[in-house]
């Protein structure tokens, strides 16, 4: 019996390839921001923190030079958070757009399965076919009488 080879094997590798390439790709920007979201509740709880203490100096004692460090911190820090929710922003865009690049990969190797698969099933009937044809062949010869030959 033949062996099955499938004629798109190395196209087929290389859609795999593909695949686990933008599965990393979406693994590294969720990463991202994972990272990037426990640096903005870090930035926020920061800031409420600093609100509420400035707030509390501002009531027991007003040091109108420690007020305006402490309000040009908050200011800096609101930037900062700013730009966090800017780049959680990106890094959300990207993601949605690695998701459908995945999810095209995943398609284009599912595609070459089924082929692949349908091939398979096309190889193995044609092999047993062609054993049948012989197990007949083989059955009508032992079955002829002896003086026909």
């Amino acid at each position: 019996m033949k062996k099955f080879t499938y004629q798109l094997e190395t196209v087929l590798n290389h859609r795999k390839l593909m695949e686990e390439a933008e599965q990393l790709g979406l693994a590294r920007i969720s990463r991202d921001l994972a990272r990037e979201g426990e640096v903005l509740e870090s930035q926020v709880n920061q800031h409420r923190a600093l609100s509420e203490e400035l707030a509390h100096k501002e009531r027991t004692h007003f040091d109108i030079h420690e007020s305006a460090l402490y309000r040009e911190f908050l200011g800096i820090l609101e930037h900062e958070i700013d730009a966090t929710v800017g780049r959680i922003k990106g890094l959300e865009a990207e993601f949605v757009r690695k998701r459908e690049e995945l999810v095209r990969a995943t398609r284009n190797r599912k595609v070459l399965d089924t082929h692949k698969g349908r091939e398979l099933s096309r190889f193995t009937y044609e092999e047993e076919r062609a054993e049948q044809k012989r197990i007949d062949e083989i059955t009508s010869i032992r079955q002829r009488p002896r003086g026909d030959e």
